[in-house]
């Protein structure tokens, strides 16, 4: 038993002399590897804070944000949980926002949402509009081909797009209902065809985004962010183009192996110049212990090209040795280009060679090109098939519709006192029905009384409608624009809505790791621009019907 209690008292005595160190264990086991951000063992203490309380819980979040830097969505968990400091919070939030183009997940996806959500929000946008303008422009198309039986072949050529798909489908009926449009109105018309024609790209963009999660593409970019290295060395071993090598190379110097490191780099050099290969064979020959070596390398790189990255290095070899006046001068040269680059490399320095010296990386566009390289064009090369006969169809109605807008103009309308179809054929104006110019001219030689009871059920036809127009008015923002003929401020106001919406509800969806609902934030600028929206779109419905918008 005394053995057992003095074994106990030996381990809570070494517990105790490690005290807060043992804590800091995760981030410098991270930091020895070469790794900039741990981002697991970030997520769990976000996890644990959850349960702690608010003091404590702000220390775990600030631990998570210090072992992941470089992940945005710690920056706002944070900045959430410093309200209300509202200075730190919103500083916070700042940084948050510019971490974004230090993380290559975060900033591709919101870069997809935001493009997804326009798509979606078109899309919509389109199919509103066409379900509600279909109903009042059937009657005109059906008065002009009684009129004009040949026109009859335009519903038929419209109808097999339905087969095609329902986008396609409301491309038709908005490329008939154009025939009836005025002005600005057939943009919408125009929109709508060339969005369907430009299908194959963005289901293309689509389809790319969706197939990110290749293996060689996330240990890219896991290597080039600091975050792992083994996925690396399982993944890119042999594969033959620039960037799986580059980072390769970073992984295995990272691990351990830094002969196979230096031979892989001497093998690049010779096929490209590029200081940041220089850079980072200069960082092998510092892990196996050649100074002198990773001098030469490091100068070589700067005849290249200067970067902040290797003139620390350089400076730190020389430090080390003791050369304090070399040291200085490089340190100045890469304090000069950027303070903050500098500062962040001095946090992270010690003996170790992973955090003695640092690696040049792969940009975000390097990184871009391997995650939509040839692997992921193979992948998803047959996705935008579907869509390449409805974009030729969606082609050739708008040019069709180009040369129809100028050769066949409609001559059926709506009268503006009874709402009656007409044409020119049967109407001596473009606003009024035969009967309503009939009633019209017998009212000249009418009583009195007679022309107000006239103008009394024109009166009440207009107040009808613009009851109707008010209510639509508390709809979705655009429904009561397109109704009343306002066809493309209608789809303005509904795509600006739409776009607000779609936002909302995709983003808890997209996925850019462990930190789960990454873009909340968007919630703080898209909720009061669909509130704005709303207002804007009500208010205006009302004053234009109240000056005469009918």
């Amino acid at each position: 038993m005394r053995r057992v209690s003095l074994a106990a008292l030996a381990i809570l005595l070494l517990l105790g002399l490690m005290g807060s160190e043992a804590f800091a264990l995760p981030r410098d086991a991270a930091l020895d590897r070469g790794l900039s951000n741990d981002d697991a063992y970030a997520h769990a203490l976000q996890v644990k804070s959850k349960t702690a309380d608010p003091d404590e819980a702000v220390s775990m979040l600030e631990e998570a944000l210090e072992n992941a830097p470089d992940s945005p969505g710690f920056y706002f968990t944070l900045s959430v949980a410093k309200l209300p400091s509202v200075v730190r919070s919103f500083d916070l939030f700042v940084e948050g926002v510019k971490a974004y183009n230090r993380s290559f997940w975060w900033r591709l996806s919101l870069i997809a949402l935001l493009i997804e959500a326009a798509l979606l929000s078109t899309a919509i946008a389109l199919t509103v509009a066409a379900l509600l303008r279909f109903p009042r422009d059937l009657p005109l198309m059906a008065h002009d081909i009684n009129e004009h039986k040949a026109l009859l072949i335009m519903p038929l050529l419209i109808m097999p797009l339905a087969f095609l798909g329902p986008l396609s489908f409301v491309g038709g009926v908005l490329f008939l209902g154009g025939m009836y449009m005025k002005r600005s109105n057939k943009l919408v018309a125009y929109i709508a065809l060339l969005f369907i024609a430009l299908s194959p790209l963005w289901t293309g963009f689509v389809g790319k985004t969706a197939s990110l999660t290749n293996p060689v593409v996330r240990a890219t970019v896991d290597v080039n962010e600091g975050r792992d290295n083994t996925l690396a060395l399982s993944t890119l071993a042999g594969r033959e183009d620039f960037p799986s090598r580059f980072s390769y190379a970073i992984a295995l110097k990272r691990e351990g192996r830094a002969e196979e490191a230096v031979e892989l780099l001497q093998g690049l050099i010779e096929t490209r110049t590029d200081h940041r290969l220089y850079n980072n064979l200069g960082n092998a020959y510092v892990a196996i212990e050649r100074r002198d070596l990773a001098k030469a390398a490091y100068l070589n790189a700067i005849q290249q090209g200067k970067s902040v990255t290797t003139l620390y290095n350089l400076a730190q070899i020389y430090r080390d040795e003791l050369d304090y006046e070399n040291g200085e001068k490089y340190f100045n040269q890469a304090q000069q280009m950027s303070k903050a680059e500098v500062s962040d490399y001095t946090a992270r320095t010690a003996k170790h060679y992973n955090r003695m010296v640092f690696d040049e990386t792969l940009t975000f566009a390097e990184i871009k090109s391997v995650a939509w390289g040839s692997e992921v064009r193979d992948s998803v090369r047959g996705f935008p098939r579907g869509t390449v006969v409805p974009a030729g169809v969606a082609g050739g109605l708008l040019v069709l519709f180009m040369i129809l807008g100028k050769m066949v103009p409609s001559s059926s309308f709506r009268c503006k006192n009874c709402g009656k179809v007409a044409c020119l054929a049967c109407a001596e104006s473009e606003k009024m029905c035969m009967d309503c110019q009939a009633k019209l001219s017998q009212d000249d030689d009418a009583s009195p009384q007679s022309r107000v009871k006239r103008m009394l059920q024109a009166n009440q036809q207009k107040e009808r409608q613009m009851t109707v127009i008010r209510v639509l008015a508390f709809l979705p923002p655009g429904i009561a624009q397109v109704y009343s003929g306002r066809l493309f401020s209608g789809f303005v106001y509904m795509w600006l809505f739409g776009f607000g919406v779609v936002l909302l509800v995709l983003n808890p969806y997209v996925s850019t790791g462990l930190a789960g609902n990454s873009h909340g934030w968007l919630w703080l600028a898209t909720a009061p621009m669909l509130l704005l929206i709303y207002y804007v779109s009500i208010l205006t419905v009302n004053r234009r019907l109240d000056r005469g918008w009918l």
